[in-house]
């Protein structure tokens, strides 16, 4: 058993929960692979339970019904906290916060979180398949940038180096430009 295999159980549980699956049962033979599941449901999975059925079978179920006029919320709140994630991960590499840095994992579990809701909304309550396509691009960018902050952070943390000079331009024009995004998207 590897973390990778953790990894690979927590994208196919997502990826069930985005497409609206109500129930997933998990079977499983390694115990390592409980944690991941456990992880995964507590703080990414609005609406799910997790109920052990007995050893090395899991079944997750949706206990929350989806309200299709809360999406816009949802969404926006997803883009709010890579804005915020983006702000905090600038500041802490400015300040040389270690702590901080290693904060903003949980903020993008946080983003991870509204963009899968926002995702099982689209595919279990709306019908407009441009729509469907153009917002499910915006919300799987949104969650990649905020995977790549995490990232970034977790490597200066790492390392025990932060960025300077051009390298901290270059995330202030980064944050810059998610801001113009943000305004430009909410003009329309």
């Amino acid at each position: 058993f590897t973390e990778n295999v953790g990894s690979a159980v927590k994208k196919v549980l997502s990826e069930l929960y985005r497409c609206g699956y109500d129930e997933i049962l998990v079977n499983f033979q390694h115990k390592e692979i409980e944690p991941h599941i456990q992880d995964m449901a507590w703080h990414e999975m609005v609406g799910f339970e997790m109920m052990k059925l007995r050893e090395g079978h899991i079944l997750l179920k949706d206990i929350a019904e989806l309200d299709p006029e809360s999406f816009p919320v949802v969404f926006k709140k997803s883009f709010l906290l890579l804005l915020s994630v983006a702000r905090e991960t600038l500041h802490y590499m400015k300040t040389k916060d270690k702590e901080g840095l290693q904060r903003i994992y949980f903020h993008d579990q946080e983003v991870n979180k509204t963009t899968n809701l926002c995702l099982r909304m689209l595919s279990k309550k709306m019908n407009d398949r441009r729509k469907i396509v153009v917002l499910a691009g915006t919300l799987k960018a949104i969650e990649k940038m905020g995977d790549g902050l995490k990232n970034l952070a977790r490597e200066c943390v790492h390392r025990r180096q932060y960025p300077q000079g051009q390298a901290l331009r270059d995330m202030e024009f980064l944050n810059e430009q998610l801001q113009r995004i943000y305004i430009l998207y909410y003009a329309f």
